[in-house]
């Protein structure tokens, strides 16, 4: 391989396996996910962002614990991860508004659209 050369590594696996597995291996986001948005509803928002936690969990990570791992957040889990707090809390029912996702699927008392209420 020449210095021009390059090799791109593409997970070519569907996104709903992806972000599965990545839920699975990474259980952590998930925890610190719904303590955002748990915070979120002491301060009294009757709305939240998903986009929001996700920032606020980079932040966490890379400022506040000085995490050593090389830790990624993908974006593109961002449906998966609003759908799933909306589904085990009920405290959080329609606090995300959702869009038509692949993620859909998984959740289907969940109507995009909406606020995510079932």
């Amino acid at each position: 391989m020449t210095d021009r050369q390059f090799v791109l590594n593409f997970d070519r696996r569907p996104m709903l396996e992806r972000a599965l597995q990545y839920d699975t291996d990474n259980p952590q986001v998930y925890r610190q996910l719904v303590v955002y948005a748990f915070q979120m509803l002491r301060a009294k928002r009757t709305r939240g962002s998903i986009d929001l936690l996700f920032q606020r969990l980079r932040w966490y990570t890379t400022v506040e614990t000085q995490s050593e791992d090389d830790f990624k957040l993908n974006d593109q889990y961002r449906a998966y991860y609003a759908r799933k707090l909306m589904a085990e809390y009920p405290e959080l029912a329609g606090f995300f508004e959702l869009r038509s996702s692949q993620f859909d699927q998984l959740f289907p008392a969940l109507q995009p659209g909406t606020r995510g209420t079932a």
